[in-house]
């Protein structure tokens, strides 16, 4: 199996942020599972291969993979890594840490987060205006 690379706020794998619904559903062959989140503003949909999309506005918002599929960022590999070690690596990067005591962490610096249960689940990128939506709630370490 290949590893999804991790390229921060551009892509994970051949998977583009700010590309739109109808590129993605053609590049991952319209497999999706369902909208598991819609309001006015953005749309959810959940892909069979374990990919998450959100889109905002039609364009790719967030994208998410789960730990199965080996996201990598730079040589750093998610897979059998814990909360401290994520930090830890999140830490070696300037700017602000969100995190949700063993739910989650995201580096605002890097553009990822990862969320966690039992173990990483899912590792994601996203754009920038994005963060507000995935912040709420969590608190902030200042790099």
């Amino acid at each position: 199996m290949k590893n999804y690379i991790i390229r921060p706020y551009i892509s994970i794998g051949e998977i583009e942020l700010n590309a739109k619904i109808v590129e993605i559903n053609s590049f991952l062959n319209k497999e999706d599972s369902g909208i598991i989140a819609s309001d006015t503003n953005y749309i959810t949909i959940n892909y069979n291969l374990g990919i998450t999309v959100s889109y905002l506005k039609g364009f790719s918002s967030f994208i998410g993979v789960t730990i199965n599929l080996l996201p990598i960022h730079e040589e750093f590999s998610f897979i059998d890594k814990n909360y401290n070690e994520v930090i830890n690596y999140f830490k070696k990067f300037p700017g602000k840490i969100h995190y949700e005591e063993d739910v989650g962490i995201i580096s605002e610096f890097l553009g990822i987060s990862v969320y966690f249960e039992d173990g990483i689940k899912e590792v994601g990128i996203f754009v920038k205006e994005y963060i507000e939506e995935m912040i709420i709630g969590m608190q902030t370490i200042n790099n």
